[in-house]
Protein backbone atom coordinates (compact mmCIF):
# COMPACT_ATOMS: atom_id res chain seq x y z
CA UNK A 1 0.00 0.00 0.00
CA UNK A 2 1.33 3.39 -0.88
CA UNK A 3 0.74 6.76 0.55
CA UNK A 4 -0.98 9.32 -1.59
CA UNK A 5 0.95 12.43 -0.62
CA UNK A 6 2.91 14.20 2.01
CA UNK A 7 1.40 16.08 4.88
CA UNK A 8 0.63 19.18 2.84
CA UNK A 9 1.18 21.74 5.60
CA UNK A 10 -1.88 20.99 7.70
CA UNK A 11 -4.31 23.63 8.94
CA UNK A 12 -4.26 26.25 11.67
CA UNK A 13 -5.75 24.71 14.80
CA UNK A 14 -8.44 27.00 16.19
CA UNK A 15 -12.05 26.90 17.38
CA UNK A 16 -14.22 26.12 14.36
CA UNK A 17 -17.79 27.11 13.65
CA UNK A 18 -19.94 24.60 11.82
CA UNK A 19 -19.37 26.38 8.50
CA UNK A 20 -15.60 26.48 9.06
CA UNK A 21 -15.58 22.80 9.99
CA UNK A 22 -17.38 21.83 6.78
CA UNK A 23 -15.07 24.07 4.71
CA UNK A 24 -11.95 22.51 6.24
CA UNK A 25 -13.39 19.01 5.82
CA UNK A 26 -13.81 19.41 2.07
CA UNK A 27 -10.49 21.24 1.73
CA UNK A 28 -8.66 18.33 3.36
CA UNK A 29 -10.71 15.84 1.35
CA UNK A 30 -9.79 17.51 -1.96
CA UNK A 31 -6.13 17.99 -1.01
CA UNK A 32 -5.62 14.37 0.04
CA UNK A 33 -8.20 12.64 -2.12
CA UNK A 34 -6.02 9.68 -3.16
CA UNK A 35 -4.85 8.62 0.34
CA UNK A 36 -8.42 8.71 1.66
CA UNK A 37 -9.66 6.83 -1.40
CA UNK A 38 -7.08 4.12 -0.75
CA UNK A 39 -7.56 3.89 3.01
CA UNK A 40 -11.26 3.13 2.57
CA UNK A 41 -11.38 1.34 -0.76
CA UNK A 42 -8.69 -1.30 -0.22
CA UNK A 43 -10.72 -2.84 2.61
CA UNK A 44 -14.31 -1.76 1.97
CA UNK A 45 -14.68 -2.81 -1.67
CA UNK A 46 -13.39 -6.41 -1.28
CA UNK A 47 -15.42 -6.81 1.93
CA UNK A 48 -18.71 -5.70 0.36
CA UNK A 49 -18.17 -7.90 -2.71
CA UNK A 50 -17.29 -10.91 -0.52
CA UNK A 51 -20.40 -10.42 1.59
CA UNK A 52 -22.59 -10.30 -1.51
CA UNK A 53 -20.98 -13.46 -2.89
CA UNK A 54 -21.77 -15.24 0.38
CA UNK A 55 -25.38 -14.10 0.21
CA UNK A 56 -25.72 -15.28 -3.39
CA UNK A 57 -24.18 -18.63 -2.49
CA UNK A 58 -26.80 -19.18 0.22
CA UNK A 59 -29.78 -17.63 -1.57
CA UNK A 60 -29.43 -17.46 -5.36
CA UNK A 61 -31.22 -14.42 -6.76
CA UNK A 62 -34.78 -14.69 -8.02
CA UNK A 63 -36.00 -12.70 -11.01
CA UNK A 64 -36.00 -9.01 -10.21
CA UNK A 65 -39.42 -7.46 -9.63
CA UNK A 66 -40.50 -4.73 -12.04
CA UNK A 67 -39.66 -1.15 -11.15
CA UNK A 68 -43.29 -0.47 -10.32
CA UNK A 69 -43.29 -3.19 -7.68
CA UNK A 70 -44.26 -6.83 -7.69
CA UNK A 71 -44.71 -9.91 -5.53
CA UNK A 72 -41.93 -10.68 -3.03
CA UNK A 73 -39.50 -13.50 -3.85
CA UNK A 74 -40.22 -16.90 -2.34
CA UNK A 75 -38.75 -17.44 1.14
CA UNK A 76 -35.32 -18.96 1.53
CA UNK A 77 -34.14 -21.45 4.11
CA UNK A 78 -33.80 -19.49 7.40
CA UNK A 79 -30.78 -21.27 8.86
CA UNK A 80 -28.18 -20.60 6.13
CA UNK A 81 -29.46 -17.05 5.74
CA UNK A 82 -29.18 -16.44 9.48
CA UNK A 83 -25.63 -17.81 9.57
CA UNK A 84 -24.60 -15.60 6.65
CA UNK A 85 -26.29 -12.58 8.26
CA UNK A 86 -24.41 -13.10 11.52
CA UNK A 87 -21.12 -13.69 9.70
CA UNK A 88 -21.52 -10.58 7.54
CA UNK A 89 -22.47 -8.50 10.58
CA UNK A 90 -19.29 -9.55 12.38
CA UNK A 91 -17.12 -8.97 9.31
CA UNK A 92 -18.71 -5.56 8.72
CA UNK A 93 -18.23 -4.54 12.35
CA UNK A 94 -14.55 -5.54 12.36
CA UNK A 95 -13.70 -4.03 8.97
CA UNK A 96 -15.60 -0.77 9.59
CA UNK A 97 -13.85 -0.37 12.94
CA UNK A 98 -10.47 -1.01 11.34
CA UNK A 99 -11.20 1.52 8.58
CA UNK A 100 -12.36 4.03 11.21
CA UNK A 101 -9.06 3.78 13.08
CA UNK A 102 -6.92 4.07 9.94
CA UNK A 103 -8.95 6.89 8.39
CA UNK A 104 -8.96 8.82 11.68
CA UNK A 105 -5.18 8.61 11.93
CA UNK A 106 -4.82 9.64 8.29
CA UNK A 107 -7.15 12.61 8.86
CA UNK A 108 -5.21 13.65 11.98
CA UNK A 109 -1.93 13.58 10.05
CA UNK A 110 -3.45 15.67 7.26
CA UNK A 111 -4.77 18.20 9.80
CA UNK A 112 -1.39 18.43 11.54
CA UNK A 113 0.62 18.52 8.30
CA UNK A 114 2.34 15.21 8.95
CA UNK A 115 3.25 12.69 6.21
CA UNK A 116 0.40 10.43 5.15
CA UNK A 117 0.92 6.68 4.80
CA UNK A 118 -2.00 4.32 4.24
CA UNK A 119 0.11 1.29 5.17
CA UNK A 120 1.23 2.80 8.48
CA UNK A 121 -2.32 3.97 9.22
CA UNK A 122 -3.54 0.40 8.95
CA UNK A 123 -0.65 -0.96 10.97
CA UNK A 124 -1.50 1.44 13.79
CA UNK A 125 -5.22 0.68 13.52
CA UNK A 126 -4.61 -3.09 13.66
CA UNK A 127 -2.29 -2.65 16.63
CA UNK A 128 -5.13 -0.98 18.54
CA UNK A 129 -7.92 -3.10 17.03
CA UNK A 130 -8.73 -4.92 20.27
CA UNK A 131 -9.32 -1.63 22.09
CA UNK A 132 -11.24 -0.16 19.17
CA UNK A 133 -13.55 -3.15 18.92
CA UNK A 134 -14.17 -3.38 22.66
CA UNK A 135 -14.85 0.33 23.05
CA UNK A 136 -17.18 0.36 20.01
CA UNK A 137 -18.98 -2.74 21.27
CA UNK A 138 -19.49 -1.27 24.75
CA UNK A 139 -20.71 2.05 23.36
CA UNK A 140 -23.10 0.47 20.85
CA UNK A 141 -24.44 -2.01 23.40
CA UNK A 142 -25.17 0.71 25.95
CA UNK A 143 -26.75 2.94 23.29
CA UNK A 144 -28.98 0.05 22.17
CA UNK A 145 -30.02 -0.78 25.74
CA UNK A 146 -30.89 2.85 26.42
CA UNK A 147 -32.82 3.06 23.13
CA UNK A 148 -35.10 0.15 24.08
CA UNK A 149 -35.40 1.15 27.74
CA UNK A 150 -38.00 3.34 29.39
CA UNK A 151 -35.73 6.41 29.17
CA UNK A 152 -35.88 6.02 25.41
CA UNK A 153 -34.23 7.57 22.39
CA UNK A 154 -33.19 10.86 24.02
CA UNK A 155 -30.84 9.07 26.43
CA UNK A 156 -29.53 6.89 23.60
CA UNK A 157 -28.86 9.93 21.40
CA UNK A 158 -27.13 11.72 24.27
CA UNK A 159 -24.79 8.78 24.72
CA UNK A 160 -24.24 8.34 21.00
CA UNK A 161 -23.01 11.92 20.80
CA UNK A 162 -21.04 11.63 24.02
CA UNK A 163 -19.14 8.59 22.78
CA UNK A 164 -18.68 9.75 19.18
CA UNK A 165 -14.96 10.46 19.67
CA UNK A 166 -13.80 7.17 21.17
CA UNK A 167 -11.78 6.28 18.03
CA UNK A 168 -9.70 9.51 18.04
CA UNK A 169 -9.17 9.06 21.79
CA UNK A 170 -7.72 5.59 21.21
CA UNK A 171 -5.80 6.32 18.01
CA UNK A 172 -4.31 9.68 19.04
CA UNK A 173 -4.06 9.46 22.82
CA UNK A 174 -3.51 5.73 23.39
CA UNK A 175 -6.55 5.54 25.68
CA UNK A 176 -7.87 2.20 26.86
CA UNK A 177 -11.39 1.21 25.83
CA UNK A 178 -12.97 2.43 29.08
CA UNK A 179 -10.65 5.46 29.12
CA UNK A 180 -11.74 6.35 25.58
CA UNK A 181 -15.39 6.32 26.63
CA UNK A 182 -14.63 8.70 29.52
CA UNK A 183 -12.36 10.90 27.41
CA UNK A 184 -14.90 11.25 24.60
CA UNK A 185 -17.66 11.99 27.10
CA UNK A 186 -15.59 14.72 28.72
CA UNK A 187 -14.63 16.35 25.42
CA UNK A 188 -18.17 16.40 24.06
CA UNK A 189 -19.73 17.64 27.30
CA UNK A 190 -21.58 20.95 26.72
CA UNK A 191 -21.03 20.65 22.96
CA UNK A 192 -23.66 18.05 22.08
CA UNK A 193 -26.00 20.45 20.29
CA UNK A 194 -23.21 21.76 18.09
CA UNK A 195 -22.05 18.22 17.38
CA UNK A 196 -25.62 17.15 16.56
CA UNK A 197 -26.03 20.04 14.11
CA UNK A 198 -22.72 19.15 12.45
CA UNK A 199 -23.58 15.45 12.29
CA UNK A 200 -26.98 16.16 10.71
CA UNK A 201 -25.37 18.30 8.00
CA UNK A 202 -22.74 15.63 7.29
CA UNK A 203 -25.48 12.99 7.18
CA UNK A 204 -27.47 15.03 4.67
CA UNK A 205 -24.37 15.45 2.51
CA UNK A 206 -23.71 11.72 2.70
CA UNK A 207 -27.30 10.99 1.68
CA UNK A 208 -26.98 13.23 -1.36
CA UNK A 209 -23.49 12.14 -2.42
CA UNK A 210 -23.55 8.43 -1.55
CA UNK A 211 -27.18 7.33 -1.46
CA UNK A 212 -28.28 9.71 -4.22
CA UNK A 213 -25.58 8.54 -6.63
CA UNK A 214 -26.15 4.95 -5.57
CA UNK A 215 -29.90 5.17 -6.22
CA UNK A 216 -29.52 6.72 -9.67
CA UNK A 217 -27.04 4.08 -10.84
CA UNK A 218 -29.12 1.25 -9.35
CA UNK A 219 -32.18 2.63 -11.12
CA UNK A 220 -30.25 2.64 -14.39
CA UNK A 221 -29.30 -1.00 -13.82
CA UNK A 222 -32.96 -1.91 -13.33
CA UNK A 223 -33.97 -0.03 -16.48
CA UNK A 224 -31.34 -1.95 -18.46
CA UNK A 225 -32.56 -5.20 -16.92
CA UNK A 226 -36.17 -4.56 -17.91
CA UNK A 227 -35.27 -3.29 -21.37
CA UNK A 228 -32.87 -6.06 -22.36
CA UNK A 229 -33.07 -9.82 -22.70
CA UNK A 230 -29.28 -10.18 -22.80
CA UNK A 231 -27.82 -12.56 -20.24
CA UNK A 232 -25.48 -9.79 -19.06
CA UNK A 233 -28.47 -8.11 -17.41
CA UNK A 234 -29.67 -11.26 -15.67
CA UNK A 235 -30.45 -10.89 -11.93
CA UNK A 236 -27.04 -12.16 -10.64
CA UNK A 237 -25.20 -9.62 -12.77
CA UNK A 238 -27.53 -6.80 -11.77
CA UNK A 239 -27.28 -7.71 -8.08
CA UNK A 240 -23.49 -7.81 -8.15
CA UNK A 241 -23.32 -4.63 -10.22
CA UNK A 242 -25.46 -2.78 -7.69
CA UNK A 243 -23.24 -4.00 -4.84
CA UNK A 244 -20.11 -2.83 -6.65
CA UNK A 245 -21.73 0.57 -7.23
CA UNK A 246 -22.49 0.83 -3.49
CA UNK A 247 -18.87 -0.04 -2.65
CA UNK A 248 -17.50 2.56 -5.08
CA UNK A 249 -19.77 5.41 -3.95
CA UNK A 250 -19.05 4.63 -0.29
CA UNK A 251 -15.33 4.65 -1.06
CA UNK A 252 -15.47 7.92 -2.96
CA UNK A 253 -17.33 9.90 -0.31
CA UNK A 254 -16.94 7.93 2.93
CA UNK A 255 -13.85 9.87 4.01
CA UNK A 256 -15.92 13.02 4.57
CA UNK A 257 -17.34 11.58 7.77
CA UNK A 258 -13.95 10.56 9.20
CA UNK A 259 -12.34 13.92 8.40
CA UNK A 260 -15.22 15.88 9.97
CA UNK A 261 -15.13 13.74 13.11
CA UNK A 262 -11.38 14.18 13.51
CA UNK A 263 -11.66 17.94 12.95
CA UNK A 264 -14.36 18.11 15.63
CA UNK A 265 -12.04 16.23 17.99
CA UNK A 266 -9.27 18.80 17.46
CA UNK A 267 -11.78 21.64 17.75
CA UNK A 268 -12.80 20.39 21.20
CA UNK A 269 -9.18 19.92 22.23
CA UNK A 270 -8.44 23.52 21.28
CA UNK A 271 -11.44 24.71 23.28
CA UNK A 272 -10.91 22.53 26.34
CA UNK A 273 -7.20 21.67 26.42
CA UNK A 274 -5.75 24.87 24.89
CA UNK A 275 -4.39 22.61 22.18
CA UNK A 276 -2.66 24.70 19.51
CA UNK A 277 0.11 24.42 16.96
CA UNK A 278 2.81 24.53 19.64
CA UNK A 279 1.26 21.51 21.33
CA UNK A 280 0.70 19.82 17.97
CA UNK A 281 4.40 18.99 18.01
CA UNK A 282 3.84 17.04 21.24
CA UNK A 283 1.09 15.02 19.60
CA UNK A 284 3.40 14.25 16.70
CA UNK A 285 5.66 12.44 19.18
CA UNK A 286 2.83 10.40 20.65
CA UNK A 287 2.24 6.84 19.37
CA UNK A 288 0.70 7.14 15.91
CA UNK A 289 1.69 7.32 12.32
CA UNK A 290 5.40 7.13 11.67
CA UNK A 291 7.12 9.93 9.84
CA UNK A 292 7.64 7.79 6.75
CA UNK A 293 5.67 9.07 3.81
CA UNK A 294 5.63 5.83 1.88
CA UNK A 295 5.14 2.16 2.46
Amino acid sequence: MTSGSGGGGGIRLRPLGIGDLLDETFRIYRRHFLPFLLVIGIVLIPTIILEQMLRLAVAPPFPLPPLGGGPPPPPTSPLPSAVVSIATFIVTFVTNTTIDGAATLLAANAILGRPLSVANAYRQSLRRLGRLLWASFLANLKIFLFAISIVGLYAALRRYLGWALIVPAIMLEEQTASGALRRSWGLVDKHRRRMLACWVLILLLQLVLVDGSDYLIRYAFRLLHEGSSASFFAPPTVDMGEVIVTAITSTLFGAIWYIAKTLFYFDLRVRKDAFDLERAADLARLPGESQSSSA
